[in-house]
């Protein structure tokens, strides 16, 4: 019965089966950080799709040492689950918002796609680094997945990457059976974009000022010289006009 039950645990475990295509959005804030799944299926049977896609635990750990199926959501957070309807299949969608940097490396999603994950503070050099190792282990667990999409959005300043493409704030990296021995690496400093963006008005306003009162004192000179001036013609006037 036990044998019977791991394998239906490892068949309805799976995060991505039967998917053509995944991809995976990750964005980074100072206070939290969120994670989104969608899992494109070109298979419309939402009853089916349904049985496939059960709730999943955000820590994958907790998945890893209970088998018991029915109690994962009692006791730990899972992903809040969507089924999105789209031209020519349905999007299965796994989201949760409550992630930090203490726990984004125990993802449930992250780590089905990589052995390793890992983010580090570094306060030595002022930086936040996400990585992961050489490709994702999703092809191979899941030979059904053809390409592998994951898309990272951070307000903080990128100091360094390896990303396919950026697009804004938004990295992103491609993966495929036929690409997949790059890694991830993006290095963040630790103060925002906003937040630089909010001093540099005020360095600006600095600037004005010092012009001001540069402006200011070169004024006061000349209304000091040419008052000087006149006290000076007054004093002469006076001693000529005694002799």
């Amino acid at each position: 019965m036990r044998k019977v039950k791991e394998m239906l645990l490892l068949i309805i475990g799976v995060f991505m089966l039967c998917g053509c295509s995944v991809t995976y959005n990750l964005t980074i804030d100072e206070s939290t950080i969120k994670e989104e799944t969608l899992i494109h299926q070109d298979n419309s049977n939402l009853e089916e799709l349904n049985t496939l896609y059960l709730d999943k635990p955000v820590n994958y750990k907790v998945f890893m040492e209970d088998d018991d199926i029915e109690s994962i959501g009692k006791e730990n957070d899972i992903y809040v689950r969507k089924f999105v309807a789209r031209e020519g299949g349905i999007d299965v969608r796994y989201y949760y918002d409550k992630f930090n940097k203490d726990t984004i490396s125990s993802s449930f999603a992250a780590r089905k796609a990589f052995t390793n994950v890992g983010y580090y503070y570094d306060k030595g050099t002022n930086t936040i680094q996400l990585s992961t190792n050489n490709g994702s282990k999703a092809f191979f667990e899941y030979p059904e997945l053809d390409n592998l999409t994951i898309n990272i959005t951070t307000s903080y300043n990128v100091r360094s990457h390896n990303a396919t493409s950026v697009k804004g704030n938004t990295y992103t990296w491609n993966f495929s059976k036929d690409d997949n021995s790059k890694n991830i690496v993006l290095v963040m400093d630790i103060e925002k974009k906003d937040e630089e963006d909010k001093t540099k008005p005020k360095e600006d306003e600095q600037v004005k000022e010092d012009e001001d009162e540069s402006k200011t004192s070169s004024w006061q000179l000349i209304l000091i010289f040419i008052i000087g001036f006149i006290i000076v013609l007054f004093i002469l006037f006076k001693i000529n006009n005694s002799k």
